[in-house]
Order: structure tokens, then C-alpha cells, then sequence
């Protein structure tokens, strides 16, 4: 197992902390260690001074790219007094209407129905059509 110190997925944040972290050469580099078939562990910062809400989302999406991530998932934050904090990344979220996912496409202005055509949309352009 390879671990990395990712920090942030805001390129901003990594160049105010003088991380000397190019975020798109990281991402390169973790396809290849995927590709490869190394395992790898990645950290993140939440909560440094330049972060904000935009900040944290790019990292949430960082760290949903660094896991391999496909479609869709769901990263929770909690924010407390400290900033932000990763709680978890579920790569299988409910579906229900009442399931969070849901709630949050709702929020964003996407129905239920929207999103679940528009997933259906994804698996089959991810994989093409399935002859039975």
C-alpha cells in the first residue's frame, strides 16, 4: 500500500500552503498506481486558513476520484468549529426519495425522476447496451 499526502483538492488551498502539489499530475499519478494495481491510501486537510465551502467541495471530489469512484456516490462533510471534515465517502447511497443522495440532487434542482434517468443515462453509456 502507497500512501499520499493529497491535502487538498483545491489547487488554490495547496498553493497558499506551499504544498508544492500539482493537482493534475496527482491525478495522473493515482490513475496509473490504479492502473497498476498499487493500493493506494490518500490524505486530505479540511479546515486549513484559505479553504472555503467551494474548497471543500473540491476536495469531496478529490477524494471521490481518488477512490475510484463512478456515476455517482456520496461524500458527507460535517462542519464544525475546526472546518470541515470528511465523515465518510459511500459509494453505494440509498435511492429512495427519502435517502440523502436524493435529497441533495433535490436541493440542486434535480428531481428524483431526473436523477434517476439521468443515472441511468451514465450506467448505459458507461457500459453500452446489455444483450440478454
Amino acid at each position: 500500500m502507497l500512501k499520499l499526502g493529497m491535502e487538498s483538492g483545491d489547487q488554490t488551498v495547496l498553493d497558499h500552503l506551499n504544498k508544492g502539489i500539482d493537482l493534475q499530475t496527482a491525478s495522473t499519478a493515482l490513475k496509473a498506481l490504479k492502473n497498476a494495481g498499487i493500493v493506494t491510501y490518500c490524505y486530505f486537510l479540511f479546515g486549513t486558513p484559505p479553504e472555503d465551502e467551494a474548497a471543500a467541495r473540491a476536495t469531496a471530489l478529490a477524494a471521490y476520484e481518488a477512490l475510484g469512484c463512478s456515476e455517482f456516490s456520496r461524500v458527507d462533510l460535517i462542519l464544525g468549529k475546526e472546518g470541515p471534515s470528511v465523515l465518510e465517502v459511500n459509494a453505494i447511497p440509498g435511492l429512495t426519495e427519502t435517502s440523502l443522495l436524493p435529497q441533495a440532487a433535490e436541493a440542486a434542482g434535480v428531481g428524483f425522476d431526473d436523477l434517476i434517468e439521468r443515472l441511468l443515462e451514465m450506467a448505459v453509456a458507461d457500459k453500452g447496451p446489455r444483450n440478454s
